[in-house]
């Protein structure tokens, strides 16, 4: 290495640069995964099964709205379950965009 005027060193010209630990390729000398990358793999999973849990309760409500034959309890009960299954999913994308904007934040700190 050589260095420049101010006494940083230059790093060699075939160097590789500093990666993103959250691109994927985040890994140390013994090739294991960075954290960073593994917590952004699970809250992402978990997210995942949340959102098609959420899905599947959207679907449930329309089908007792749908099957309800105009029985005032079941129509109220599809409702219900519908609505709060929709805010359900807009919580979950809610969460899935702050944590992809916290990781991002992070990812500059945790390449240093």
């Amino acid at each position: 290495m050589t260095g420049t005027p101010n006494g940083t060193p230059t790093p060699p010209s075939g160097s590789q640069p500093l990666t993103n630990p959250l691109s994927g390729v985040c890994k140390d000398a013994q090739g294991q995964q960075c954290i960073q990358l593994i917590l952004g793999n699970i809250i992402k999973t978990a997210l995942g099964v949340v959102g098609s849990i959420a899905l599947l309760m959207a679907v449930y409500g329309g089908f007792l709205w749908l099957t309800s034959m105009g029985n005032e309890s079941k129509v109220e009960t599809g409702k219900k379950t519908l609505i709060w299954s929709v805010l359900g999913l807009a919580l979950i994308f809610g969460a899935y965009a702050i944590t992809t904007f916290i990781f991002q934040a992070l990812a500059p700190v945790a390449a240093k």
